[in-house]
């Protein structure tokens, strides 16, 4: 797992506690006369929270099939590489055809 891969993971872990902690906070603290949080949007916000740490792991960090046959440091690489065409102003057709010629 990359240096980025890992800040990704951390950074959603991170965000998932905040938002979940919040919540509950809002809820132990929230007026007491009855406006409370409904139960089922408490939870479906908690699972959510939950949930996105996963989407970010299967849609960013794991490697997809071709990815997989890279060896360590070129894979290392090959990470930098893409980094900088996804963050570049080219077209989404463009950084596919650049991203594709440099696994070959």
């Amino acid at each position: 797992m990359t240096t980025r891969n890992k800040f990704l993971l951390v950074s959603s872990i991170v965000l998932a506690l905040l938002v979940i902690a919040s919540v509950v906070f809002w809820e132990i603290t929230g007026p007491t006369n009855g406006d409370k949080i409904p139960v089922g949007l408490f939870v479906t916000i908690i699972v959510i929270s939950i949930l996105s740490v996963f989407v970010v792991y299967f849609s960013k960090i794991q490697k997809k099939k071709y990815e997989k046959l890279l060896n360590q440091e070129y894979y290392e690489k090959y990470e930098i590489i893409k980094d900088a065409v996804a963050n570049s102003q080219l077209s989404a057709a463009t950084k596919k055809d650049i991203t594709e010629d440099v696994l070959e």
